[in-house]
């Protein structure tokens, strides 16, 4: 039988594929594949901030999930699982203010289609592509302690039911 546990959990995958893997497929085949055909990493960039601001968007949403499950999982049984979710959360959704915030900075140095202080830019760019990383692994690392945590609650669940004083 299908509960609100089980909706809970695949909007939450649901969220998670489209962000993390809209991340990752952007990462590994849209910026290369724009930088080839354009011969530009300015130019690409200008063309694909688009794309990034739909996936600060839907990094937004996931992580309003990925709260509200982690608070749900949070009695899995076992306090590493659930500290290690904790901390994963803050992670990603400390990284995404900070993301947010660089995305300003860098929209700010851009000035008609030109960089206005191009060191800065790049020092801000670098910065911002190791926080995207370092999100990126969070995201990865809260996905497989949420399935640890699914299991560990429903492997409960299933010995209170076969519990012979259940009712």
């Amino acid at each position: 039988m299908f509960c609100f546990t089980d909706l809970r959990r695949y909007v939450l995958i649901l969220a998670l594929g489209l962000w993390v893997g809209g991340f990752t497929f952007y990462a590994l085949i849209v910026l290369p594949a724009s930088h080839d055909v354009l011969g530009d990493r300015f130019t690409s960039g200008l063309i694909t901030r688009g794309v990034t601001i739909w996936l600060n968007r839907l990094g937004v949403v996931a992580i309003l999930f990925m709260f509200c499950d982690m608070l749900a999982s949070r009695r899995n049984g076992c306090r590493w699982v659930t500290a290690t979710l904790f901390v994963a959360w803050l992670v990603v959704a400390g990284s995404h203010i900070e993301i947010f915030v660089l995305h300003l900075k860098l929209s700010g140095l851009i000035d008609g289609g030109q960089i206005a202080d191009a060191a800065s830019f790049r020092s801000i760019h670098t910065f911002y592509e190791r926080v995207s990383t370092v999100q990126w692994v969070a995201c990865l690392v809260f996905l497989a302690f949420s399935l640890l945590a699914w299991r560990r609650s429903d492997s409960s669940v299933e010995s209170r039911d076969a519990s012979p004083h259940s009712t």
